[in-house]
């Protein structure tokens, strides 16, 4: 490949630079410090620090090959610092890398919480016992929290817990699982997970995609004292703007489950009818964004367990933050609902129950509410 055994011009600058390239790659092989420098930061760093120290410079190779940091030279400078021997480099870029690895870690690790916390105030406002305070008092406490961490680039492990009391009495549960996501085009993945406390269960379920808009699932529960149920559910996209799933559940609170949205223009609706021996139940829901940040927001639930209606406003309050408020008036009583939602999974939810009969007055004004935000 030596440039003078070439006749054409072409061949001998080609062979010119593989000659140059061949000579470049010797003097690095053939310097300790160089081929370290190669091994971190690649050649061209280490052609720089030849290049360097045939100059008899100190090499500084933070300037350009550790993302352009700058640095005084009494400090770190940069992410892997100055350049000194193979054995602090060594040590500088292992710590980069460990930093860079917690970080990924962290940006994976899935971590969801939620917090409700339930106050009664129904005293305060209209005090129907004088033995009774009039400060609001807190009457009932639910806290869940859970992580789900990457083992590997298929395998996921789900560690989390709860507990939940009320006037003083309560319990909880810890809860782990593990899921695995197959690399085929249907999305496929098979997880499972066993709830160990106040409530022992043990679940396995099994998911996948039958066609371009379907989606399926499976799982089966077993809890001891009831026995097993099993679940089958289904995902369909029924239009452009509509989707419907669908639930079928046998066991000792089986029944069947339906649900419908519709998203159009500035409203989102969705629908939910639910058929079980536990009871039946139907509930609506609608959504209407007033702007970029605020919403409006509508429900009524019916049911064997009772009737309510709902209406609030929400919105962001930052980049990465929500929070609504909703007044509810129903059967069972009149209350308000204050929530905070921040992106990743968790929210703060404070009930407040202001009346424990249903408020006339308090509906008519919910009912007013649901005119004026549907204008």
């Amino acid at each position: 490949c030596h440039p003078d055994k070439h006749q054409r011009q072409e061949d001998r600058d080609a062979a010119q630079e593989t000659f140059r390239r061949i000579k470049e790659a010797y003097e690095v092989l053939a310097d300790e410090q160089a081929r370290e420098v190669h091994d971190k930061h690649g050649p061209d760093a280490a052609l720089e620090m030849l290049k360097c120290k045939a100059q008899g410079k100190t090499y500084r190779g933070n300037e350009r090959y550790t993302e352009g940091r700058e640095e005084d030279e009494d400090e770190d400078a940069g992410e892997l610092g100055a350049y000194t021997d193979p054995e602090e480099l060594f040590r500088r870029f292992a710590k980069w890398r460990r930093e860079q690895y917690e970080a990924e870690l962290d940006a994976t690790t899935n971590y969801r919480g939620a917090y409700v916390f339930g106050f009664n105030a129904a005293n305060a406002l209209r005090p129907y016992d004088t033995n009774v305070s009039r400060m609001p008092e807190l009457t009932s406490a639910a806290i869940s929290a859970s992580a789900t961490v990457p083992v590997t680039r298929k395998d996921y492990l789900n560690l989390g817990g709860n507990v939940v009391t009320r006037r003083g009495v309560g319990g909880g549960s810890v809860n782990l699982g593990w899921r695995h996501a197959f690399e085929d085009e249907a999305g496929s993945s098979v997880e499972g997970s066993a709830t160990l406390g106040a409530r022992t269960l043990f679940t396995a379920a099994t998911s996948r995609r039958i066609s371009e808009h379907c989606e399926a699932s499976f799982a089966a529960a077993y809890e001891p004292g009831d026995g097993i149920t099993l679940s089958v559910s289904s995902q369909q996209e029924l239009g452009e703007h509509t989707q419907g799933e669908f639930g079928w559940t046998l066991g000792p609170a089986g029944g069947l489950q339906l649900l419908l949205s519709h998203q159009r223009g500035k409203w989102d609706l969705r629908g939910d009818l639910k058929l079980g021996l536990n009871g039946v139940g139907m509930s609506l829901v609608a959504l209407k964004r007033l702007s970029k940040r605020l919403y409006a927001r509508l429900a009524a639930r019916f049911g064997t367990s009772g009737a309510d209606m709902e209406a609030g406003f929400g919105g962001r309050i930052s980049e990465r933050s929500s929070a609504a408020l909703s007044f509810v008036a129903g059967l069972q009583g009149t209350l308000a609902k204050i929530k905070i939602s921040r992106a990743g999974g968790h929210k703060l939810l404070l009930p407040v129950a202001l009346s424990p009969v249903l408020d006339v007055e308090a509906a008519l004004a919910l009912v007013a509410v649901a005119g004026l935000s549907t204008v």
